[in-house]
């Protein structure tokens, strides 16, 4: 029962000091980059692993970051049509190399005309 009780607290005790380490790492990369306030999220389907957040909510303030400060995102179209795309290759709806084109035939007609504006298609 002891050597039970030994291994529950050593692997309690490594888990802490590794999201502690974890914590520390994450915000090197924020003063290194001057970066104000980082926020970051280790999570999986079944919940949360960590959350942290550090820094200032303004430059050249003392505001402390807080778990309900809210964060621009950023521009992530390209990232989350590539995990769609993913997720359509996975469900066998589509292919690596499926062309536009082919999922959207009636844009062909349109692809040199001044009414489509989207000239990477």
């Amino acid at each position: 029962m002891q050597k039970v009780f030994i291994t529950l607290l050593l692997t309690v005790f490594c888990v802490v000091v590794k999201a502690q380490s974890m914590k520390a790492f994450a915000d090197s990369i924020r003063i290194k980059y001057q970066i104000p306030e980082l926020a970051y999220a280790v999570v999986s389907a079944d919940g949360i692993f960590e959350f942290q957040i550090s820094g200032v909510q303004r430059i050249h303030t003392n505001l402390q970051a807080k778990q309900s400060d809210r964060f621009h995102l950023g521009s992530n179209t390209k990232a989350i049509t590539c995990f769609i795309a993913a997720l359509l290759v996975q469900q066998e709806k589509i292919k690596w190399d499926t062309k536009i084109f082919d999922l959207f035939p009636e844009l062909k007609v349109k692809r040199n005309s001044n009414d489509f504006r989207t000239p990477y298609i």
